[in-house]
């Protein structure tokens, strides 16, 4: 249980992060249910957005499980207990906690607000612009639209290999922080009524071997498979389940250091559509190392 220490009615400053109300899911849901819905929300959003899909991710690792989730219920349902922050999320979920803060929910009228009176300003400035015919004489300077963060991208051996303009192919390996990695196969599933008890009867499964040797003098740790993802049909796919040794696996993998392991990620996906041509493989630190597949 995490520390109850410190009285939440004493502090103002901190509201709890409630994933429900946040990522708007049913309290009465069972455990197996909501993690279902966060994979579709995961699913739906930007790969290049990493805060927003590890905050997604590490939702789904504490409410999909029923011993975190209740964990998380007890510290949220009582007033006593400490606030419930990112560190505390990051705590039970076993993640980094994100540096960049949330986005309060009670915030988004007055965001909504500020946009609306920025716009009438820009509206007005035009019209003002407009009317009188500028000053032609004068040197203009365009504004750069910052647009949104770009995830981090391993630049592997040889500056570019790894990286989404430059995707390495099946068999090259990208060295990032002491682990060289490489996706050692691709293939499309034919017994997947075998794979992991039953995955993708309906639907057809492909398979993405990734190898990791560690080259560091630590272990690596390798999260889990809900965090690796291939792009179908143009959006993002997490995948459903991995295989370590001939075995699920449904936690993080741990890569002793000198030792090199094998994972296969199983993605299900519908009938319709080509399959897959770009794997990112997320590593521990949240960079992404982007693939090019080709089947065997």
């Amino acid at each position: 249980m995490l520390s109850l220490s410190r009285n939440r009615e004493d502090d103002t400053t901190m509201p709890d992060i409630d994933l429900y109300v946040i990522h708007k899911l049913d309290r009465r849901q069972p455990p197996e249910a909501l993690a279902a819905q966060l994979t579709a929300e995961l699913n739906r959003t930007d790969p290049r957005d990493s805060l927003t899909r590890s905050r997604i991710e590490t939702a789904r690792v504490i409410l999909g499980d029923p011993a975190r989730r209740t964990q998380y219920d007890q510290q949220l349902n009582d007033p006593s207990a400490p606030a419930i922050t990112e560190a505390t999320l990051a705590q039970l979920s076993g993640r980094t906690a994100p540096t960049a803060p949330r986005r309060s929910v009670t915030a988004r009228p007055l965001a909504i607000v500020a946009a609306a009176t920025v716009v009438l300003l820009v509206i007005g400035i035009v019209l003002v612009v407009t009317l009188t015919g500028g000053d032609d004489d004068k040197d203009t300077t365009t504004a750069q639209n910052p647009g949104t963060s770009q995830p981090t991208e391993s630049s592997g051996s040889g500056g570019s290999a790894g990286s989404q303009r430059s995707p390495a192919a099946v068999g090259q390996t990208v060295k990032h922080d002491g682990v060289e990695w490489a996706v050692i196969k691709a293939e499309r599933i034919t017994n997947r009524g075998q794979i992991c008890g039953g995955l993708g009867i309906n639907s057809r499964v492909i398979g993405v071997t990734v190898e990791g040797k560690n080259t560091g003098a630590s272990a690596e740790q390798v999260f889990s498979y809900s965090t690796q993802n291939v792009i179908f049909s143009g959006r993002a796919r997490s995948a459903n389940c991995a295989e370590v040794g001939g075995q699920v696996k449904t936690g993080t993998t741990s890569i002793p250091a000198g030792q090199s392991q094998q994972i296969t990620y199983f993605f299900s996906l519908p009938d319709t559509g080509s399959d897959p041509t770009t794997f990112i493989f997320e590593t521990w630190d949240e960079t992404r190392i982007y693939f090019t597949l080709s089947y065997s």
